[in-house]
């Protein structure tokens, strides 16, 4: 899907323009999603976008992981008394 982002910036577009809105409220929000379109089309801050998404869930899934499977403390064993002998 190469123009998955030009349509779904077209579509929030036309979701402002049809909310009836009036017209400094509908210029100003469509001048904000241009810009984000205009933000979006640098590779860096797409890979920024794209990695930032997912570090919350992945971050609070690995802690509470982390935190199931940790290694309790072994406890060693007390040394055995020598034996007599006689």
């Amino acid at each position: 899907m190469p123009h998955f982002m030009d349509s779904y910036f077209a579509a929030q577009i036309h979701k402002v323009q049809s909310s009836g809105l009036d017209p400094v409220t509908t210029a100003a929000q469509v001048a904000r999603i241009q810009h984000s379109q205009q933000l979006y089309q640098n590779p860096f801050v797409n890979m920024a976008y794209t990695f930032m998404e997912p570090l919350p869930v992945g971050l609070i899934i690995t802690l509470i992981s982390a935190a199931v499977l940790r290694r309790k403390a072994t406890v060693e064993p007390a040394a055995a008394p020598a034996a007599i002998t006689p």
